[in-house]
């Protein structure tokens, strides 16, 4: 089969949901999509605005206009209402999701959609890089490419749920469209934080063969004004929703994981809520804010647990200060953490 001809027929959908974009950043991604187009034939990209956009982005779109892109507008709705409009609008039998400030490295569709097809995945990732303020890291599933099936799918399937594993994002991935379509797996529009894990466990949950490629697919570029980098009231109820979801959706087999999915999403709760300097908070108003949040049902159950040792030192270290209620030390360790990070 030569992959690079087709019939006319659309082998993958690059889906891109939009949402104020840094302008800069969103040209260098659509530019990147380009060249996936240049790498292989049959590849379209869907993008879908979550709301009206204003007239800088709309001309940016149309200065990569052609008969390959298809522009959507929704009344705002989320991130996951737009990726699901991606995939019900989609013409390809794989597809691909990419954040609207992230780029695509050359050839990473023909790279991903080439495994798939040849291995007979439902779903195939590759590494990928992380740029942020400090530098530049390549993360990596496993040290070579591989294909997990039958009792090997469990492990992989547990690992989405370990944020560390680098397996949880939707983006970095091709999925086979048949799979999602087939077992009406579509993203959460009421979860606004962790719907790509949701999503990403739920096909993994359906697919019999998953692949991994040794090749950088994906390049991730942390934006300060993203969900993760800046105070919102409903940071903690968001994440409270989106655990009790994923929840419901893992049996005995997945337990130790989940709740070491739950204790990962604490620590971002704590430095991303708690202590973010951005809240405006007394001293006072944050040290009942974080008795409060350790004393919630999800993160006190999941704290009784042994799974903190399975974490590094540095992340033992905090989760231990958590469930003790060690207030000075879990302040001091997200007052050295957010200096790293900025």
């Amino acid at each position: 089969m030569d992959l690079m001809k087709t019939d006319g027929r659309i082998n993958v959908s690059v889906v891109v949901p939009v949402y104020h974009p840094v302008p800069d950043l969103f040209d260098a991604c659509l530019s990147s999509i380009d060249q996936q187009m240049k790498d292989m034939n049959g590849v379209e990209c869907i993008i879908v605005c979550d709301g009206e956009i204003d007239s800088n982005l709309q001309k940016i779109i149309d200065s990569h206009s052609s008969v390959s892109y298809k522009q959507y507008v929704i009344v705002h709705s989320g991130v996951s209402s737009a990726r699901n409009k991606g995939i019900q609008e989609s013409r390809g039998d794989w597809i691909l999701f990419v954040d609207a400030d992230d780029i695509l490295p050359d050839q990473s569709v023909k790279y991903l959609f080439e495994y798939a097809v040849e291995n007979h995945c439902e779903i195939v990732q590759g590494k990928y890089e992380k740029r942020m303020q400090q530098g530049s890291e390549f993360v990596c599933y496993s040290s070579r490419s591989n294909i997990y099936y039958g009792n090997s799918l469990a492990e992989y399937r547990r690992d989405i749920l370990m944020p560390d594993k680098g397996v949880s994002p939707v983006w970095g991935k091709i999925f086979y469209k048949k799979t999602i379509i087939e077992n009406n797996i579509s993203f959460e529009e009421g979860i606004s934080l962790g719907e790509d894990t949701l999503f990403v466990f739920d096909v993994a949950l359906k697919a019999e063969r998953i692949g991994y490629i040794d090749q950088s697919v994906y390049t991730y570029v942390r934006n300060t004004r993203s969900a993760v980098s800046t105070f919102r009231q409903t940071y903690v109820s968001e994440i409270e929703k989106s655990m009790i979801t994923m929840g419901e959706r893992t049996d005995n087999a997945y337990r130790s994981a989940y709740q070491e999915y739950v204790l990962f999403h604490l620590l971002l709760v704590q430095q991303h809520y708690i202590f973010n300097q951005k809240s405006g908070w007394d001293k006072a108003k944050r040290k009942d804010s974080y008795k409060r949040i350790v004393s919630l049902p999800i993160f006190c159950e999941a704290l009784k647990n042994k799974y903190i040792n399975n974490f590094s030192l540095p992340k033992r270290i905090a989760l231990y200060a958590l469930k003790y209620r060690v207030y000075r030390v879990s302040a001091l360790i997200s007052y050295i953490r957010s200096n790293q990070i900025h």
